[in-house]
C-alpha cells in the first residue's frame, strides 16, 4: 500500500495537472512510505532541500530503498513521459537524482544520463471546490491577517537564510537577483570575477558587457534596460562576497550607497535606493545571520525593510481588501500565500479559507 500524507482539510474531488502544485505536498512526506514502480518499498526520511536554480526539483534529499540508505536528488513530474520530454536522459545535472515522482500516468523507472535507472512513485494531487478569498477583511481582523502573513514571512526569511549555508549556494542567490539560475553560466562569471582585483578593473567593465550581451537563459521579471542597471551592483557585490563574506554581512545600508557611489564614479548606471533594499533583504541580513545568528532582531531588521510594493502583492490584498504598510517582510508574507495558497494547488492549506465538497 502506498502511504502520503495530505491535509485533513483536502477534498479528493479534482486532480491538479501542474508539477509545481506537488512541491508542497511532497514536503510532507518527510516519514512516509511508498511502493515503486517495480515493487520496491521506499522511504522518506528527507525530501531535500527545494532547488530554485537549473537542475533537479530537489537537492540532498535522503530515502531508503529496500532498508538502503541513498542521498541525493529528487525530481518530479506531472508525468512519467515527461523526463524524457524534458531531455532529462542527456542532462549531466540529472545523473544524481535518486528518486522521480510522478502524479499520473504510466509508473516505470527512468534512465539518467550516466546509465542509472532510477525508481519511480506515484504521488497523486487534488484539489477541492475553492472559497473566494475576496474580502477577508470582513471575517478576520487586521491584527490576524498581519500575523498570518508575518509567519509566512518568516517562512521565507529562513528559506531566505539557507542559500548562505555554502559559498556555491551564496553565489547562485546573489545572481538569482539578476534572474540568472543556470548554474554553469554563474560558475563561468564567478571563475572569471576571481580575476578582477576592483570595479575600477578594466576586465571589470569588459565583463559586465560580456555578462549584458550574451543570450543566457534568464528569467522575464526584468526589462533589458533594468538588468543592465542592476549587473554592475551584483558583480561587486559578489568580488566582496569573494574575498570577505564576514565583513560582506556587516554592511549597512550606508555601506551599499558607498558601492553605488564607486559605481557611478567609474561610468557605470545603477538602479536606485529600492534595489539596494532588496540587496539588504536579499544578500545582506540573510548572510548575516549565518555569521551572527545571536542577533535576534536580524529578522525584524530584514521585516521592516523598507520594499517597492510588486504588483501581484498589490493586486492580492486589493482582494483581501487589506491596507496594511507595505514592508519588505510584509510583501514577502504576501509572496509566500501568493506562492503556497493562491495558485495552481489554490487553497493548499491556506490560512484564510477551507475547501468544500
Amino acid at each position: 500500500m502506498i502511504y502520503y500524507s495530505i491535509p485533513e482539510q483536502f477534498n479528493f474531488t479534482h486532480n491538479v495537472y501542474d508539477e509545481k502544485a506537488m512541491y508542497p505536498l511532497w514536503e510532507l512526506q518527510g516519514g512516509n512510505q511508498f511502493i515503486s514502480s517495480t515493487g520496491k518499498t521506499i522511504e522518506v526520511v528527507s525530501p531535500g532541500k527545494r532547488n530554485r536554480f537549473s537542475g533537479p526539483d530537489y537537492k540532498h534529499a535522503c530515502i531508503l530503498i529496500q532498508g538502503e540508505v541513498y542521498i541525493g536528488d529528487v525530481e518530479l513530474h506531472e508525468s512519467t513521459e515527461d523526463w524524457y520530454h524534458h531531455k532529462h536522459e542527456e542532462n549531466a545535472e540529472y545523473n544524481n537524482v535518486i528518486l522521480h515522482i510522478s502524479s499520473h500516468g504510466a509508473q516505470t523507472p527512468i534512465r539518467t544520463n550516466n546509465k542509472k535507472w532510477v525508481e519511480t512513485i506515484h504521488l497523486p494531487l487534488f484539489r477541492g471546490k475553492i472559497i473566494s478569498c475576496d474580502n477577508i477583511i470582513d471575517a478576520y481582523a487586521v491584527s490576524e491577517i498581519e500575523s498570518i502573513l508575518k509567519m509566512g514571512a518568516y517562512t521565507r526569511w529562513l528559506q531566505h537564510c539557507t542559500n548562505f549555508n555554502d559559498e556555491s549556494d551564496g553565489f547562485n542567490r546573489i545572481f538569482y537577483l539578476l534572474d540568472i539560475r543556470n548554474r554553469q553560466i554563474v560558475s563561468e562569471y564567478i571563475d572569471s570575477l576571481k580575476q578582477i582585483n576592483s570595479i575600477s578593473d578594466s576586465n571589470f567593465k569588459q565583463l559586465y558587457n560580456s555578462l549584458i550581451s550574451r543570450n543566457y537563459e534568464k528569467g522575464s521579471r526584468f526589462p533589458s534596460a533594468t538588468l543592465e542597471k542592476r549587473v554592475p551592483f551584483i558583480m561587486a557585490i559578489t568580488l566582496l562576497y569573494l574575498r570577505d563574506p564576514l565583513s560582506l554581512s556587516e554592511y549597512s545600508s550606508l555601506d551599499l550607497l558607498d558601492v553605488q557611489k564607486s559605481l557611478i564614479e567609474n561610468g557605470f548606471q545603477i538602479s536606485g535606493q529600492a534595489y539596494l533594499n532588496e540587496i539588504m533583504g536579499n544578500i545582506i541580513l540573510p548572510l548575516r545571520s549565518q555569521y551572527a545568528p545571536e542577533e535576534n532582531d536580524n529578522f525584524e531588521q530584514w521585516y521592516n525593510l523598507p520594499v517597492q510594493a510588486y504588483g501581484n502583492c498589490t493586486r492580492k490584498m486589493k482582494q483581501w481588501g487589506v491596507n496594511l504598510p507595505r514592508t519588505f517582510g510584509l510583501q514577502q508574507g504576501v509572496l509566500y500565500q501568493i506562492e503556497n495558497c493562491c495558485k495552481i494547488h489554490q487553497a493548499f492549506q491556506c490560512p484564510f479559507i477551507n475547501i468544500e465538497n
